[in-house]
């Protein structure tokens, strides 16, 4: 890990005094502005820096933080072990950390020293997706799928600095407040004589982004990059994956919800690296044709991607309701009628190929006495299932009817 050393020449600048009858008193001092030589950028927001310099021993030194700074969060460490003393304070609306000097050994002429710290804002990063597929792609094939980082440096200035971007979103509140009450389960563990130990930050782990490892519990994906130089206001790009990914094309209708049918790549990642969830561009022989969310997907995992919606399909919903006698009139004798609803789900293939569709629809919950004319897998949510098959240029029809009060 380099390690920055401070020009010669402010050293010897600030060791030369005017002497006075106050010279006795007279202090050096040592000014800096912290560059980080690693940072860790976490997607909601919050940094984490750890910069190491070099001071002489036995002079005052004062270090510019970023105004982002968390104050209490703020670890210094030499070599033998954490500094005992030092002072923060603001003057014109700047962050100085003032150390003495006198906070190594006395044998040593350089006092090394690590800063660690976490900083609100100040860098940023998301990540940016893009799937390639041709309209000859069969229902299981490959596509082309990228994975680029946006990262916005508002505040650090980095020269060869070795940064992790971690696809996981701390709890800023919990984790750096000044006092926080014991949770549920740290309760259940003082209860049951348990010790545990959690880190607010975690050290990040180069090559841990691949996900690799049976015996470890990802509860957050790290991608490690090579070293980055950047000045604030840099919105900066870096590639992090280039590859084809196996998928397969689902046909979707949502009756319920949508008068068209979706076109889905349930795409496999068998890359080296775990994806965070973001947004996913897609683009259909060069020419784009959306944007969908894609969810976490670890290695080996499957991700959704909707690419657009398919015109060659027609699709529609008709409900019908119609008041018939009263099943029984127990329960209320007023009542003399209830109602029936028909459902129809009408599907058209205008295209060249036998093609086929997943549908979904949702019933009410007071709905009664269902009937189909087609059996559904049914699932939590009142929701109805078909698998569907359609051939060309023929219409298919599913029905069911229900009953309320």
């Amino acid at each position: 890990m380099p390690v920055k050393a401070l020009v010669l020449a402010l050293i010897i600048g600030f060791l030369i005094v005017t002497q006075s009858p106050n010279h006795s008193q007279a202090q050096d001092q040592i000014n800096y502005i912290s560059n980080p030589d690693e940072i860790t950028v976490f997607l909601n927001n919050v940094v984490f820096v750890r910069d190491q310099l070099r001071v002489p021993t036995d002079v005052e030194t004062q270090i510019v933080l970023p105004a982002q700074t968390v104050q209490d969060t703020l670890v210094l460490r030499n070599a033998e072990g954490r500094l005992p003393r030092y002072t923060i304070s603001r003057r014109n609306e700047q962050l100085i950390l003032t150390i003495s000097g006198d906070q190594a050994n006395s044998s040593e002429s350089i006092n090394e020293i690590t800063l660690e710290y976490i900083a609100i804002g100040g860098m940023t990063w998301k990540p940016l997706y893009n799937l390639n597929f041709s309209a000859q792609t069969e229902d299981e094939g490959p596509v082309g799928f990228d994975f680029f980082a946006e990262i916005r440096n508002d505040s650090f200035t980095l020269s060869d600095a070795q940064v992790t971007l971690v696809a996981g979103q701390v709890d800023v509140a919990a984790q750096i407040a000044a006092s926080s009450p014991f949770s549920a389960n740290q309760r259940a563990d003082l209860l049951a004589t348990a010790t545990a130990f959690s880190s607010p930050v975690p050290t990040p782990v180069p090559g841990a982004s691949s996900g690799s490892g049976s015996d470890a519990i990802s509860t957050q994906y790290l991608y490690t990059l090579d070293t980055l130089t950047s000045s604030p206001g840099d919105l900066l790009y870096v590639e992090l994956l280039e590859t084809q990914l196996p998928a397969r094309r689902v046909l979707t209708w949502n009756a319920g919800n949508e008068p068209l049918v979706r076109v889905i790549y349930k795409v496999t990642n068998n890359a080296t690296m775990a994806l965070t969830e973001g947004i996913v561009r897609s683009y259909q022989d060069g020419l784009f044709t959306g944007s969908d969310p894609i969810e976490n997907t670890p290695i080996g995992g499957e991700g959704s991607v909707t690419v657009g919606f398919l015109r060659d399909i027609r699709v529609r919903k008709e409900v019908s309701q119609i008041t018939i006698p009263a099943r029984s009139s127990l329960n209320d004798p007023n009542n003399t009628v209830d109602y029936q609803y028909d459902v129809s789900l009408i599907m058209l293939n205008f295209t060249s190929e036998e093609q086929v569709i997943e549908v979904t629809d949702v019933y009410p919950t007071w709905a009664q006495s269902l009937s189909f004319s087609v059996e559904p897998e049914r699932e939590g949510g009142n929701l109805l299932r078909w698998l569907v098959t359609l051939p060309v240029g023929e219409e298919v029809r599913i029905t069911y009817q229900y009953i309320s009060d």
